[in-house]
């Protein structure tokens, strides 16, 4: 029995090779479970690194190389150096490789060993991605390369707000350093990078007015990846600083949804729910959130959404994130406690499992 599991789970890769990814992926949340016998741990390892392995060269398992640091290994620890090796000492452009910024946006988040940057790596690799710009698409007839553009930008964005940037030493989050990091946002239009903004302003100085001033600009603007990556970076701001230049965007923040503004808006409620939970919106502030949140759920109304328009991909979501929001605010106990009953109520008969169990997360 024991034995023919094993071969049905890991059985159809010996060694592995990219095209064994769905099977990798299907594995991993066994893995991460400790679902699997020892057994079972070591005959993955072997085939993931083959027999005696020398730690030289990287496994091709096609998925992000992060994913190593998560699977069973014969030597954990020659795993780790050989991944640092390949994630953080590039000295060339193959920082910006797409396969690469997976792997170290992943390392940052697997379930267990992360891995980042020294400070030394991380200046290294802040220059060199802060100087990345998109490729000329003007002959490019099929946007192939736009495409890629946008791809690579985001990656930069990602791996610089969460892999480089707060790795830095304190020295290198520099007027100097943020105008390389201004150059790469207006050039490269990457929204993922906005969070990278706040270290460089983590006290009163210089820097607090531009990257209040970029924070503002995408909470202000008109597309959804805008207005969700300024939220996730005031929230991140609020986390070094509580005084008025903050303040002031999270109160603008309050405001851009009692307004009705629909872009982004999921991403808002997320926002302002761990605003919450933090202890970090005054009385006046979740009162007027306890006020609009029944009506956003009202308006997220599966009957009256086309089902072919763009707004029926988020309707679901907008449901259960107000649902989460009503949830807090009756918790800390902000105004209008019977509507947010109400939602909460109603979201518990909801059709899709996504709202129904929202409540949950309390």
């Amino acid at each position: 029995g024991q034995d023919r599991r094993s071969d049905e789970i890991i059985g159809p890769f010996t060694p592995i090779s990219p095209d064994d990814d769905p099977a990798l992926i299907r594995l991993l949340p066994l893995v991460r479970s400790n679902f699997l016998s020892p057994a079972e741990c070591s005959k993955l390892a072997d085939a993931v690194w083959g027999a005696g392995p020398v730690y030289e060269s990287i496994p091709n398992i096609g998925l992000s190389r992060a994913i190593l640091l998560e699977l069973p290994s014969p030597n954990s620890e020659a795993t780790i150096s050989l991944l640092r090796r390949y994630l953080f000492e590039r000295t060339d452009g193959s920082v910006c490789d797409y396969e690469l910024l997976i792997s170290i946006k992943g390392a940052a988040y697997v379930t267990k060993d992360k891995q980042f940057p020294t400070s030394h790596q991380a200046l290294n690799y802040f220059d060199r991605l802060a100087a990345w710009r998109p490729a000329d698409t003007s002959n490019d007839y099929f946007s192939e390369s736009a495409g890629l553009n946008k791809k690579i930008a985001k990656a930069i964005g990602d791996v610089l707000s969460g892999a480089v940037v707060p790795y830095l030493s304190p020295a290198d989050w520099s007027s100097s350093n943020l105008d390389k990091l201004c150059e790469f946002y207006s050039k490269s239009k990457s929204q993922s990078v906005l969070t990278a903004f706040v270290y460089f302003a983590q006290s009163p100085d210089e820097n607090t007015k531009i990257v209040k001033r970029e924070i503002r600009k995408g909470l202000q603007a008109d597309d959804a990846n805008s207005v969700a990556s300024a939220s996730y970076a005031l929230l991140k701001w609020r986390e070094f600083r509580s005084d008025r230049e903050v303040g002031d965007l999270v109160s603008q923040l309050v405001t851009i949804i009692e307004s009705g503004k629909k872009s982004g808006l999921p991403a808002l409620l997320w926002t302002m729910k761990k605003m919450i939970q933090n202890g970090w919106l005054n009385q006046s502030e979740l009162d007027v959130l306890g006020e609009c949140c029944p009506s956003i759920f009202d308006s997220a109304d599966y009957m009256s959404t086309i089902p072919s328009s763009r707004s029926a991909v988020s309707v679901s979501l907008l449901r259960a994130e107000s649902a989460k929001l009503a949830g807090e605010l009756v918790r800390v106990g902000s105004g209008n406690q019977s509507e947010l009953e109400r939602v909460l109520a109603t979201a518990r008969l909801d059709p899709l499992p996504e709202v129904r169990f929202a409540h949950l997360e309390h």
